[in-house]
């Protein structure tokens, strides 16, 4: 049991998925794939980090359900490395927000966690409303800025400059050492 001011964190990845790639780069037109690969390779490493520091990785990825459920393979197909998944604990959420219909919050308060590192797509949608959400439940949550997208670049400032706590992929991945 951890004591009350004992951070015990966890990282949060959400969408890295195809479909978040081809909405960036197709529809926003806003998301270059220099830019997108990044983002994918900072998750890479956080992922490893805190697996090797056996911290507990849970990868959010949006699932249809329903008639629309045929198109969960190739448009939702994770975009992180396979070591990244096999490291990770990978769970369906059925909204924006990570705790939408999803184990999220059972897997986080079963193992004690109480701080949230979180990244993904999209900074303006999902990553805002898992932190709004982890923040009612009585979490800590922290954006890591560049593990994270959103829209466009200018969309992305913003929101990083709304949130109460951030931090680089780079000064997270010193601090676990």
């Amino acid at each position: 049991m951890t004591s009350s001011n004992e951070q015990r964190p966890a990282l949060v990845v959400l969408d890295m998925i195809a479909i978040a790639q081809f909405l960036g780069k197709h529809v926003f037109r806003t998301i270059d794939s220099a830019t997108f690969d990044q983002a994918i390779s900072r998750n890479n490493a956080l992922i490893s980090a805190f697996s090797a520091k056996g911290l507990p990785v849970f990868i959010m990825n949006l699932e249809l359900t329903g008639l629309l459920k045929s198109f969960n393979g190739r448009l939702f197909r994770p975009l992180l490395s396979n070591e990244a998944l096999a490291a990770g604990t990978v769970l369906a959420k059925h909204g924006p927000s990570g705790f939408a219909q999803s184990e999220l919050y059972e897997r986080l308060t079963a193992q004690n966690i109480n701080a949230l590192y979180v990244t993904g797509f999209s900074t303006d949608n999902a990553v805002k409303k898992t932190v709004a959400d982890a923040e009612q439940l009585g979490f800590e949550a922290v954006v890591v800025k560049d593990a994270s997208l959103a829209r466009n670049s200018e969309l992305q400032a913003q929101m990083i400059r709304d949130f109460d706590e951030v931090i680089s992929a780079e000064r997270l991945l010193r601090e676990l050492g």
